[in-house]
């Protein structure tokens, strides 16, 4: 401002805006402005500058002054990690507040919104992790706490610095679009096609029946429709196929094979030996979890001592190895802090997937505890209890199965001939006891190879193999069945069986009846694979693994799955007797034509797991 003296006002001076072009300017670097007034005048002229009111002065620059740039993550389980780059002159020194919050889901027509029933999360309150972005530049992280819904979520930003308007509560207001995705539709629904595929192996039976001359009675043909749609509820038990990975809370996790911070990489096996378990903290990069996982880790640590190797695990599409540095820093060589590769192809196999959890693994490689995103000491302690015990499994799962795959096979069930008392006096219970004991051995059958895999020193994703080559097989004794009633496996079973009993006992009850009860064990074993694939791997094999009492508790618990499977058979063989007559007289008429149905129902099912196992190792990058 320039004034006249003696003369109250000011002279106005201004000059044309010089632009200055593109002006980059480092922490420490100077702006100078110089002003150079030409006097012509005989009095004498006052310049002031920085005042105030009518003697107010400065220089205005006008330009592209900061820059703030947010990038927003969702994680698996639909929790948003929000990271702020603060590109401004001062960096975080001219940053006086900010405050965000997400709100959703926003219809695609609308830009924002601003119902109050559709704020999600708020952001500010804690403190952030500083983190390095991918261009070397200083940011900070927060990590919500809230899972998102799925759809479009906006993010709202609302920035105030420390040099502007002192009233204005933003300075700067932002919206950030992002969507939570939903999960990748299945291929195809084993609920609709497997009933539909079902329906018309049924159908093709019959009408293949008559096309080569073999007449089925109309009953036997109702009776067919009628077991037909029992296999609906089966359907409904089989997994869809395609869509995304599918990972099971008991799952068995890969064989990893880490980077770590400092040098050298770690494997599964290496941390597992010794140890009755693993304990696995999985976080995404600068999450605040990750600190709470160590604090837990520690006291955990301490308290369980040696029988729990512990590690982190930092995971996500952008992780690099500088994110590990503050984790190294805090853990301080208490454990290996390991980099997943940036597919975060390790986190994807887990039933926690990319995001922040903590999982326990027991000697069989399996899942024995998961929770998002951390777990306290207790917790802890806990799990390795369930780990040295059996897991998740349980020892009357194949009783939940009864209504499902167990209906499909009443019709195998039912009796073909009336009870008569045997001539020469049997111990008490002998044909209940027969029936268990032929469910039973059909059970540790099918499962023998997989529960073997457990204590072969192999890498744990051969195992996948080895389930494929098991479904093969269940194709190919589904094919053999529809073809001939039966497998030559069960007959051969039935006939070791029949081979230890007492000959008044083989006079009384046929080994025909053997053969079925085999067979109807035989099916029932491989449904229950198919639904609990982990059930003596993990409730046997991790038992046996952690030594010491598990050396003598894990054959014990064999034998009570063994027995309950059993049992499961012998119910489902009384359930099928309950007709009385009716029942005996299709079991009579029927029993070959049954056989041979299920096994024309069950090719399009053995076939349905066959292609889904195949999809998910190739997915999983072993194929």
């Amino acid at each position: 401002m320039i004034t006249r003296a003696g003369e109250p006002g000011a002279e106005n001076f201004s000059t044309t805006p010089t632009d200055a072009g593109f002006v980059s300017a480092k922490p420490g670097d100077t702006m100078r402005l110089r002003l150079l007034i030409n006097n012509e005048c005989a009095a004498t002229i006052s310049v002031e500058w920085g005042g105030s009111e009518s003697r107010s002065g400065g220089v205005i620059i006008d330009g592209m002054l900061y820059e703030p740039q947010f990038q927003v993550r969702v994680d698996d389980l639909g929790i948003a990690q929000i990271e702020f780059t603060p590109i401004m002159p001062w960096g975080y020194d001219d940053l006086e507040n900010l405050e965000f919050t997400i709100w959703g889901p926003v219809p695609e027509t609308d830009k924002s919104i601003f119902d109050t029933m559709f704020l999600v999360e708020q952001f500010g309150s804690d403190a952030p992790i500083n983190r390095t972005d991918s261009n070397g530049r200083e940011a900070m992280v927060w990590t919500g706490k809230l899972q998102l819904p799925e759809g479009d979520m906006v993010l709202k930003v609302c920035l105030k610095t420390a040099d502007s308007h002192i009233d204005l509560k933003c300075h700067a207001r932002g919206l950030i679009r992002f969507e939570v995705a939903d999960e990748t539709e299945p291929l195809a629904s084993a609920g609709l096609w497997l009933s539909v595929s079902c329906m018309g192996a049924f159908l093709i039976f019959v009408l293949n029946a008559f096309r080569t001359g073999v007449l089925i009675p109309p009953p036997l043909i109702g009776a067919l429709l009628v077991m037909a749609l029992l296999f609906i509820p089966l359907a409904s038990d089989m997994p869809d196929m395609g869509g995304d990975v599918r990972v099971s809370e008991d799952a068995r996790i890969p064989d990893f094979i880490l980077h770590q911070y400092g040098n050298g990489s770690i494997s599964l096996d290496d941390l597992m030996k010794g140890k009755k378990a693993v304990a696995i903290g999985v976080s995404i990069p600068a999450s605040n979890n990750a600190y709470d996982q160590i604090k837990e880790f520690r006291d955990a640590q301490e308290l369980l001592g040696d029988d729990v190797a512990f590690v982190q695990i930092v995971t996500g599409d952008d992780v690099r190895m500088d994110d590990l540095i503050p984790l190294f820093e805090q853990v301080n060589g208490s454990w290996p802090i390991l980099i997943d590769d940036s597919s975060s192809r390790f986190a994807k196999q887990l039933p926690t997937g990319v995001s922040d959890a903590v999982l326990i693994i027991d000697p069989a490689g399996h899942v024995a505890f998961s929770q998002h995103p951390t777990a306290s000491t207790e917790e802890i302690k806990n799990a390795l209890e369930t780990a040295s015990s059996g897991g998740k499994q349980s020892i009357v799962s194949s009783f939940a199965l009864l209504l499902g795959p167990g209906l499909a096979l009443l019709f195998l069930a039912l009796p073909r001939d009336e009870w008569v008392p045997p001539e020469e006096p049997l111990p008490p219970g002998a044909l209940w006891g027969s029936i268990a004991l032929s469910g039973g051995i059909s059970f540790l059958f099918v499962n023998l190879l997989p529960l073997s895999m457990v204590f072969i020193p192999v890498d744990m994703d051969l195992r996948n193999y080895v389930d494929i080559g098991l479904f093969i097989w269940f194709t190919t004794i589904a094919i053999r069945a529809a073809m001939s009633g039966s497998v030559i496996e069960t007959r051969l079973i039935a006939k070791l069986l029949y081979s230890f009993y007492p000959e008044n006992f083989k006079q009384w009850r046929d080994i025909e009846d053997g053969e079925r009860d085999v067979l109807i064990g035989f099916y029932f074993a491989w449904f229950t694979y198919f639904a609990f694939p982990s059930m003596l791997a993990q409730g046997v094999g991790a038992i046996i693994l952690s030594g010491g009492m598990g050396w003598l508790l894990g054959p014990f618990m064999l034998l009570i799955y063994v027995l309950m499977f059993g049992l499961s058979i012998l119910v489902i063989r009384f359930v099928a007797s309950w007709g009385g007559p009716i029942s005996r007289a299709f079991g009579r008429s029927g029993s070959d034509v049954f056989a041979k149905a299920m096994g024309w129902a069950l090719v399009p099912v053995a076939l349905w797991m066959m292609i889904d196992k195949f999809l998910e190792v190739s997915q999983s990058g072993l194929l």
